[in-house]
């Protein structure tokens, strides 16, 4: 496991779409960032299909969930680096 610091939301209401263009209502979504205060890429991109779950675990977790979409969040209009936006 990788652990990253991020702030998250369980439930909303909004629509985002997967990899195969399917729209769903994430579970969580979580905000990591990006890039670090030099920046310089923060930790490795997540990829669909990688595991989220919140704490700090010392081997994959059966009710880890899957990261269903990716984007990114710019941040810049609170002169933050970009986030990046996982979806579960």
């Amino acid at each position: 496991p990788e652990h990253v610091l991020c702030t998250y939301r369980v439930g909303g209401s909004n629509s985002y779409t997967d990899k195969m263009g399917v729209e769903f209502i994430p579970k969580s979504l979580y905000w990591t960032e990006l890039l670090d205060e030099n920046g310089t890429v923060f930790f490795s991109s997540p990829n669909f299909g990688d595991k989220v779950l919140l704490g700090k675990h010392l081997s994959m977790q059966p009710d880890a969930a899957d990261i269903k979409s990716i984007t990114i969040d710019d941040a810049l209009s609170f002169s933050d680096a970009p986030d990046y936006v996982l979806g579960v």
